[in-house]
């Protein structure tokens, strides 16, 4: 009997849904539903591989063995029962946000250094006010908090800006490729002591969460500035408000929260050296290509029975 596929992926287009389609030649059945229909729950109880993107709930009590995940972090997904699943498989969508959201962090950096934000409410009122006291980004350090393919495609790109670098990652060992300062997690403190700019590209869970809290804000330099473009569980946001507030953080820009949509009554919102984007640095009018071809490569891997990219160990969603 054929394997039934359900395409449950509204970020990608119709033609790169043919193009799934397409790979999945006479193997497969297939069905395509919107992620956010009514229709999904019963859809996803009846595939036997699902893409793109279903509730846990539905995933485990349905006939799912292999979920090819449009996200690229998979905390949802813990605690749900799945790694109990008999021989179910799970992937994620690393690497295909990686560009948009290291050059998101880049623009959220010359924004904030340059006073690009500033400049931007002077045209509104259209009020002439030449900026003398904006800083530079050459030769100042920053420190790149995960050092996975975003924290890897940002390093590329901080370096060709002309600055510094340091980096934190679990396994120091590994090193870096082109970060040549590596710190472990348990010397966050001493990474960002002297970094000016600090960036935030950690993956969830419980392991990062409130990464960044009070403590680690204080061993900052005074001055420096802060980004976020991962998970907002990895920021405690009332220290967040506290180091700006105090002026240890000269700014922050910062894509993600620890709830979503932030709330109307944030303090983050009126403050004008911080920089609220709507949780969008991984989006861009490319990615939908790649998540395509990644679906498309693992859906090949499945029927030559080749290991699955981006697989993770199911035990990790205990």
């Amino acid at each position: 009997m054929k394997p039934h596929v359900v395409i449950a992926a509204d970020q990608i287009g119709d033609a790169q849904v043919q193009r799934i389609v397409a790979a999945l030649e006479s193997w497969a059945t297939y069905e395509r539903v919107a992620d956010d229909s009514s229709e999904i729950r019963e859809a996803v109880r009846r595939a036997d591989i699902l893409v793109g993107w279903g509730e846990p709930q539905d995933i485990r009590d349905g006939r799912v063995r292999t979920y090819l995940c449009g996200s690229v972090g998979y905390d949802e997904y813990v605690g749900q029962g799945l790694h109990a699943k008999p021989g179910f498989r799970f992937t994620t969508a690393a690497r295909t946000m990686s560009i948009p959201i290291a050059e998101h962090c880049i623009a959220m950096m010359l924004t904030l250094v340059r006073e690009v934000n500033t400049i931007i409410r002077q045209q509104i009122e259209r009020r002439w006010e030449r900026r003398w006291r904006a800083g530079e980004m050459t030769g100042k350090k920053a420190c790149i908090v995960g050092l996975g393919g975003s924290g890897t495609e940002l390093a590329v790109r901080l370096a060709a800006l002309g600055l510094r670098l340091c980096g934190v990652r679990r396994d120091v060992s590994r090193g870096h490729q082109i970060v040549s300062q590596v710190y472990a997690p348990q010397n966050l403190d001493l990474a960002v002591a002297d970094a000016d700019h600090i960036f935030c590209v950690v993956p969830g869970g419980a392991s990062t969460l409130h990464l960044f809290n009070a403590q680690i804000f204080q061993s900052m330099k005074r001055g420096a500035f802060f980004y976020s473009a991962s998970r907002g569980s990895a920021t405690d946001e009332r220290a967040l408000v506290n180091a700006l507030r105090s002026g240890v953080l000269a700014g922050a820009g910062i894509d993600v929260f620890e709830n979503e949509p932030l709330p109307k009554e944030s303090a983050l919102w009126d403050m004008e050296n911080v920089i609220v984007s709507p949780h969008s640095a991984g989006h861009s009018l490319y990615m939908p290509g790649r998540l395509a071809d990644l679906f498309i490569e693992n859906l090949h891997n499945l029927l030559d029975d080749r290991p699955l990219r981006n697989e993770i160990d199911v035990k990790l969603l205990r």
